[in-house]
């Protein structure tokens, strides 16, 4: 079991290797991550977008031979760089209510390696 506190030591790396050798699983290591989105971003108010549900729905369905060293590590993407179907208000209100219809090169490139 991992954790919050063990989580907010760990890099991406570690994360990632803990999962592989199954330490703990992606979706502890999600679960955390939300919480601590959770905790701070009201004060930070860097998320925009809280698809939290939605992102640890997909790391339930994540395919579990998904071998890439970064396999359940959680991160964030930039409203700068639009995901399909989300919002991308590009840091503007003037987008507020744009959502993307397709998935910027960087995003597309996260999804082609299982991320």
């Amino acid at each position: 079991m991992l954790s919050k506190e063990d989580y907010l030591t760990l890099d991406a790396i570690a994360l990632g290797e803990g999962i592989a050798r199954g330490d703990f699983s992606a979706l502890e290591v999600n679960q955390c991550a939300v919480e601590r989105a959770q905790e701070i971003n009201p004060a930070l108010n860097a998320i925009v977008h809280e698809g939290y549900d939605a992102a640890l729905a997909r790391v339930k369905a994540a395919s579990p031979n998904n071998s890439s060293p970064l396999a359940g590590v959680p991160f964030l993407i930039k409203d700068l760089s639009p995901a399909a179907g989300l919002p991308a208000c590009f840091g503007s209100a003037l987008f507020k209510d744009f959502i993307a219809q397709n998935n910027a090169k960087i995003v597309q490139r996260y999804v082609d390696a299982g991320l």
